[in-house]
Order: structure tokens, then C-alpha cells, then sequence
């Protein structure tokens, strides 16, 4: 794969402080020119990365008509930002108390998917692209060539990270990468329903409401009809953390939960 490869995160200015600062220099440091870097900034202004104003990071921000249409028609309500109301008896209800579940909150995943399609249709996505989270650390060289193996190949829709067996009771894809094939006409189909689940609501009728779910669901939906998905975990599905036991592992460590983000590593000294 001698083309450059678009790799796509989003982030707004809390978590560019809290981490987001530090992908974006390890990606500097350690990037090849040809491995592109574009993140789509929530919120009014990306002055918080003017620093980051290099070659191979661009920066667009994620407003679309479609993004705020979603966020205006669902955002008010607390169900869909991830609360959970559990009253203390059905004759008392006004002692009910709120807990917060982040499996159900589709607002704060939805930024994922409409950063995704908005690359796609600005053209800044070529042959080979991949969503890849915002709490990752690069730490050794990479180029295209080196990640070849995770990504689609020709018949491929894409790769990914799935598990069989964790979290319980409703297992589902780890989706801090997920690898696009470009050329493939139904890549582009799958991204479209993908974010027509969200902006039509029907995502709501989900066991649970965030994207790892979502994009199990649809890709199951497309296997059906004989599109073709790698699982890059095929012979080691039950693992907790399959991005860690992947090949990304050798460039890149994903910083899950707040105690490896406030390390800034996975690896115990």
C-alpha cells in the first residue's frame, strides 16, 4: 500500500487538554509524511491546535446541518446524553435518582460518525482511512507500509477489533480503530446508513446506544447481504483489550480509562 492513509479523530478543547495534546505531538514525532492525521474539532474555534499546524494534521471542524439537526432534536433530552432515571417506589416518584451509564449515551459517541462522513465528503479520505480515537499515544515510527495489514483489502468493507466475550452481558467491537476501504462502493453506503441511524433516531430502539453497538449491529446487517469485514481479532476474540494484542500495539498505546490517561501509558513501569 504505497498511497498515504488517512487516519480520522475528533476532539474539543477539554480533551485536547486532558490528552489530545499529547497524540498530537507523538504524531509529529513518530508519523511518516504519507500517514495523515485529521481532526475534526468540536466546538466554535480550533485555536486551542493552531500549534499543530503541520503537513500531516489538518484540521476541519465537525459542524454539519446534519450534526446540529441531531444535536437540537436529541441533545435535550437526559436519556440520550447517558442518564438513567430509577425512581425509589412507583408511588414516590419525585425521589428518583439519576446515574450516568456511558452506554447509552449516544450524544457524546455520535461526534464519531459525523466526523467520518464529513471527511468522506470533503474528499479527504482516499483509498485507505480509519477512525482511530483521540487518547492515543504513538510511540514508534510508522508508515503506510507498516499498517498494511490493518486495513481492508479489495473485497473488504473494513477491519476491525471485535470481541466475543467482553464487556458482559452484550459483548461488542472495540472501535478505537477501525480501518475503511476507499474504494469499495459499499464502504461509503455503510457510513451513510450508519449515520442515518443517528439522525433518523432508529438508533433508539438499540439495546444500548453507543457506536461500538451501532456499528456491530449494521455490519451484521451488511454481512447478511455478503459484504466482507476482517475481524483483525479473528483468532483471539475473548480479549478484553484487543487493540493492545493487535499489530497497532507496536505503534500506537491506547490510553483506556483515567488511570492509563493519567500515566500517559498501558505499560506499568
Amino acid at each position: 500500500m504505497a498511497e498515504p492513509i488517512v487516519f480520522i479523530t475528533s476532539m474539543n478543547e477539554r480533551l485536547f487538554d486532558s490528552y489530545g495534546r499529547r497524540f498530537l505531538s507523538s504524531w509529529i514525532r513518530y508519523s511518516s509524511l504519507d500517514a495523515v492525521l485529521v481532526v475534526c474539532f468540536e466546538g466554535e474555534s480550533n485555536e486551542f491546535m493552531s500549534e499543530f499546524d503541520t503537513r500531516n494534521i489538518i484540521q476541519m471542524p465537525i459542524w454539519s446541518e446534519e450534526l446540529q439537526l441531531f444535536l437540537d432534536k436529541y441533545g435535550q433530552f437526559a436519556e440520550a446524553n447517558g442518564f438513567k432515571f430509577t425512581p425509589a417506589s412507583a408511588e414516590n416518584w419525585k425521589s428518583a435518582s439519576a446515574s450516568y451509564d456511558h452506554r447509552f449515551d449516544a450524544i457524546r459517541f455520535s461526534f464519531k460518525i459525523f466526523a467520518l462522513t464529513k471527511c468522506v465528503e470533503a474528499g479527504l479520505t482516499g483509498s485507505h482511512f480509519a477512525w482511530i480515537d483521540s487518547d492515543i499515544v504513538c510511540h514508534q515510527p510508522f508508515s503506510p507500509e507498516q499498517l498494511q495489514h490493518v486495513f481492508p483489502s479489495n473485497n473488504e468493507v473494513a477491519t476491525y477489533l471485535g470481541r466475543e466475550s467482553y464487556p458482559s452481558p452484550i459483548p461488542y467491537t472495540e472501535c478505537g480503530f477501525i480501518g475503511y476501504n476507499g474504494r469499495n462502493p459499499l464502504t461509503t453506503d455503510f457510513l451513510q446508513q450508519f449515520k442515518t441511524l443517528y439522525t433518523e433516531g432508529n438508533l433508539f430502539f438499540l439495546k444500548e446506544w453507543h457506536d461500538s453497538l451501532v456499528f456491530d449491529y449494521l455490519r451484521e446487517r451488511f454481512e447478511e447481504k455478503g459484504a466482507k469485514f476482517r475481524n483483525l481479532m479473528a483468532d483471539n476474540p475473548k480479549l478484553e483489550d484487543p487493540f493492545m494484542s493487535s499489530e497497532l500495539s507496536k505503534y500506537f498505546d491506547h490510553l483506556k480509562g483515567p488511570d492509563r490517561k493519567e500515566i500517559g501509558s498501558s505499560y506499568t513501569q
